[in-house]
């Protein structure tokens, strides 16, 4: 369900005709960080299949957000110092469960991490099929209409990828029409549809 809901999310991205790039990077216990994609332009980014996306160990959230962030800051002092123009950053972390496995960072660093990515326009999305989706994510500084509950099923995994869909093509339009405010959320206060 997660690679048709992955693939029809690229799908629609590729669609779209803009010039964004995609990084995608995969976590679990065995890897915190595994890349599949690294600021690949989407038109060239690959679908996954059985063969690269296999669900397996525990969840380092916190270690694999952190580190996405990190990720994405290098890049955007490597384009600062190119005297490249700055991104819009979407991180979107879409997990099964909660926290169990991270290592390297606490809750409190890495809520004022992305309290800070925030301050500096970056847009930061939680997707989970937890049973506490909207307590922790809002105890890792996530704002609730950047939040996103579904149910760990084949029409829930739909219902989200779907919602999500749309998304980064906002960022990308309101950037474009100067209406892009990086203080809003992504699906504003209400809950997007399939969401608990």
């Amino acid at each position: 369900d997660v690679i048709g809901g992955f693939n029809r999310w690229l799908a629609d991205q590729q669609a779209s005709g803009d010039a964004a790039v995609v990084t995608l990077v995969l976590f679990d216990s065995i890897n915190s960080h595994a890349v599949v994609a690294d600021a690949v332009p989407v038109a060239e980014v690959i679908t996954l299949d059985e063969r690269t996306f296999q669900p397996r160990g525990s969840t380092p959230l916190l270690d694999a957000t952190e580190l996405v962030i990190s990720r994405a800051r290098e890049r955007e002092k490597r384009r600062a110092h190119l005297g490249l123009p700055a991104e819009a950053v979407v991180i979107v972390s879409i997990t099964d469960g909660h926290e169990n496995a991270s290592r390297r960072i606490t809750v409190d660093r890495l809520r004022r991490k992305i309290a800070k990515r925030e301050r500096r326009g970056w847009t930061v999305v939680f997707l989970s099929a937890a049973l506490d989706v909207y307590g922790e994510a809002r105890s890792l500084g996530y704002r609730d209409g950047n939040v996103q509950a579904f149910a760990a099923d084949a029409p829930g995994t739909y219902a989200a990828f779907h919602s999500l869909s749309q998304a980064p093509g906002d960022v990308r339009r309101m950037l474009r029409t100067g209406t892009f405010d990086p203080a809003g959320s992504v699906w504003g206060e209400d809950r997007p549809a399939g969401s608990d």
